[in-house]
């Protein structure tokens, strides 16, 4: 590149629109540089006929080395305003940046070296080295005898320091760290883990005679870290900063799952006895099982679903068992409404109906009470059945409740008493007994009694529903006739 008298140079900028007299910049080829004037040149150097603008610029010297004189060490800055530039010595080295000479901190003493280290010149700056038998601290800018390389006198549980002002060292107490005892313990209620607390580890015992307030303490499973199921290792870690010194101690957590499932049971169960057997057990509503770590836990009916039930009342235990054999139970009543002695049930949904050969016996009150079946009186027949539908609940709480409730029985399982449920029936449902040829029915409630007719040959057997009124029953043979007898306590 040919500069001229004002450190300018001739390029060629086209093919471009003229430029004349402009101070635009312009950059090519890694150029900074200033154009000042332009002109045209019919034919361009390459020898086409192109039209080439050629012009004058003012170039950045500091892009091409060999176009200023700044020292190598310096750095070259271009003034874009007058085409000039400056030189500035770099870090390390003086001068007025066209010459620069480097700094040798350890010859002029520019140095913080300990007086026990020599300074070694580097290539922008300088180090420290300590003499042998010395240990070097923040970087050999403090240089202390090192006694206790050479002269241990510590004892034992103490750490020698060099310490110039102190007859050469010091023997500083190591902190003294002892871990809990290892420890076994049951999930955080809820949770598969163990969600740790100090109390939990135990206390360690940590102790320092020189500086116990500096001491920091860790752990490798901090308070409220999750422990799994199994054994854990937790480490503590004690740092003295004055000695250097780290203590460190190890004991096991060991995290057992004890915690049983929780069991809901269904509600109770009730049966009805079919003939002589008993019903076999189902259970409608399955129980619920929950575990803090088994999301399914297995279930176990005693007695079995669709087992065979041998008694009135039966508790079934459901017992919950999870994957580590943790057992929760829960406990319900099934129980079996048994039919009267002397009486049976065809069918679940159906009553209790006395055998052939007894009826229902209506003695025990006035009030709706569980009947029992009686064997038939002398002089009669009995044939068990029931005749009618039975009333519903809302018969029975009708404004003729009172009239109903004298009125009604209910053939039920147990004592007797007062009943509280059970299917109600009029006393006309209840088959009463049929008197034999030559008797009559004179009294139906609250005993039966079946008594000779004066006149035998007028009185004979007639059918069931003569004999289910409120009124005595009497049959009379054709073209006799008797008087009816009010049934007593009607």
């Amino acid at each position: 590149m040919q500069l001229d008298e004002n450190r300018r140079y001739r390029m060629m900028v086209g093919p471009l629109p003229p430029i004349v007299n402009s101070s635009l910049p312009f950059k090519r080829g890694g150029l900074d540089a200033n154009i000042f004037e332009s002109w045209l040149i019919s034919g361009s150097p390459l020898g086409n006929s192109r039209h080439m603008w050629f012009a004058w610029a003012q170039a950045d010297l500091c892009w091409d080395p060999t176009a200023h004189n700044c020292h190598t060490e310096a750095a070259c800055t271009w003034v874009s305003s007058d085409g000039s530039f400056l030189c500035a010595c770099n870090e390390g080295y003086r001068g007025d940046g066209l010459n620069c000479t480097g700094i040798d901190e350890c010859v002029e003493k520019a140095h913080e070296c300990s007086p026990y280290a020599d300074c070694l010149d580097t290539f922008d700056s300088y180090t420290c080295e300590c003499w042998p038998g010395y240990d070097a601290t923040d970087e050999g800018k403090c240089c202390v005898l090192d006694i206790c390389s050479r002269n241990d006198t510590c004892v034992s549980g103490e750490k020698c320091l060099n310490d110039v002002n102190v007859n050469g060292f010091v023997c500083n107490k190591e902190p003294v760290l002892r871990c809990p005892s290892d420890s076994t313990h049951g999930t955080t209620k809820g949770l598969d883990v163990l969600v740790s607390t100090l109390a939990d580890y135990g206390e360690a015992f940590i102790s320092d005679e020189e500086t116990p307030s500096l001491l920091t303490v860790s752990y490798s499973h901090p308070e409220g870290s999750s422990l799994p199921v199994g054994s854990t290792t937790v480490t503590i870690s004690v740092t003295d900063p004055v000695s250097f010194t780290v203590k460190t101690c190890e004991f096991t957590v060991t995290v057992i799952d004890e915690e049983s499932p929780e069991v809901t049971c269904p509600g109770s169960v009730i049966r009805k006895q079919v003939g002589t057997v008993f019903p076999i057990a189902i259970y409608p509503e399955a129980a619920n099982a929950t575990d803090n770590a088994d999301s399914a836990p297995t279930l176990v009916y005693s007695p079995a679903n669709n087992s065979q039930l041998t008694a009135e009342l039966t508790t079934v235990t459901v017992t919950a068992t999870d994957s580590l054999g943790n057992i929760g139970t829960c406990k319900f009543i099934i129980s079996v409404e048994t039919c009267p002695s002397n009486s049976l049930r065809d069918r679940e949904d159906l009553p209790c109906v006395c055998n052939e050969g007894y009826f229902r016996d209506l003695t025990e009150s006035t009030e709706i009470v569980i009947c029992r079946c009686v064997e038939c009186v002398e002089d009669a027949t009995c044939s068990g059945t029931l005749l009618e539908s039975p009333q519903t609940s809302s018969d029975m709480n009708s404004n003729s409740s009172t009239q109903a409730a004298a009125t009604s029985r209910r053939l039920q399982s147990g004592d007797t008493g007062a009943a509280s449920g059970g299917t109600a029936y009029k006393m006309q449902q209840h088959a009463q007994p049929i008197p034999n040829d030559g008797f009559t029915l004179v009294r139906r409630y609250p005993e039966v009694t079946v008594q000779p007719c004066p006149v035998k040959a007028a009185c004979k057997r007639g059918n069931q529903e003569d004999y289910q009124t409120t009124q005595p029953g009497t049959f009379c043979v054709e073209s006799n006739q008797g008087a009816r007898l009010r049934v007593v306590g009607d």
